[in-house]
């Protein structure tokens, strides 16, 4: 076995790093400047805002994208479910992060995407509330419908099935009256029909079943020679 001289003889010690020490290093690494050959100094990153344009550049910009093709919507959005689903490298994110360090929003274009984010909230409520009452009604009559061809008459109730619908109603009705009467007394006006859709779909959804049954038992009355039942 060859044996080296202790002047060539190296001894390499792994002294341990705190967990900050080492994500700091590892971060300063990833961040590192490439080179663009190997001779070449390292780049510096890019930082800060881009140098304004001068309106004869974006004259020319602005021409040379006349006349092009625009994208087909089917083309927008495979490229918009291929930008949505991409994953960033850390490197990548973690020089997106530097970049911005310092970057800041004036007041008026903070106020801009404030009201933008404001009205997207807004208009994603609405559409999810109006989903909810959506859902809500067809529940709530989902047993007083049936498919019906063309000329044919909708649901009739016998006469236990119409006493049985006369009880509902009327405690429907008890129970609409009530609610309603506590609203103008909290608020000092009545309640409109789209705003309760929109803030309490359940009670929105009680309505719609009140006035399917309240139709159905009219109407299962005139067939079997009845006086209708009306609800004052």
């Amino acid at each position: 076995m060859r044996v080296h001289p202790p002047s060539t003889c190296h001894l390499v010690v792994a002294i341990p790093q705190s967990p900050a020490v080492a994500n700091a290093s590892a971060r300063q690494w990833l961040l590192r400047p490439f080179a663009t050959s190997a001779g070449d100094e390292p780049a510096p990153a890019r930082k800060g805002k881009r140098r304004p344009m001068s309106e004869e550049t974006k004259q020319k910009i602005s021409a040379s994208m006349r006349g092009k093709r625009v994208q087909s919507p089917e083309t927008r959005e495979k490229i918009a479910h291929a930008m949505a689903n991409r994953e960033l490298s850390l490197t990548h994110r973690l020089r997106i992060s530097e970049s911005r360090k310092g970057a800041y929003h004036s007041s008026e274009t903070r106020k801009v995407i404030g009201d933008a984010v404001h009205a997207t909230k807004q208009r994603l409520r609405k559409e999810r509330l109006a989903e909810r009452a959506a859902l809500a009604a067809a529940a709530a009559t989902a047993d007083l419908a049936r498919p019906m061809a063309s000329g044919q008459e909708g649901l009739i109730l016998d006469e236990i099935d119409l006493e049985r619908a006369v009880i509902e109603v009327t405690r429907l009705r008890d129970e609409l009256t009530s609610w309603m009467n506590a609203y103008e007394l909290e608020t000092g006006r009545q309640p409109d029909l789209t705003e309760t859709s929109e803030s309490i779909p359940e009670v929105y959804g009680r309505f719609v079943r009140y006035v399917a049954l309240r139709d159905l038992v009219r109407r299962s009355s005139v067939r079997m020679g009845a006086t209708p039942v009306v609800w004052t």
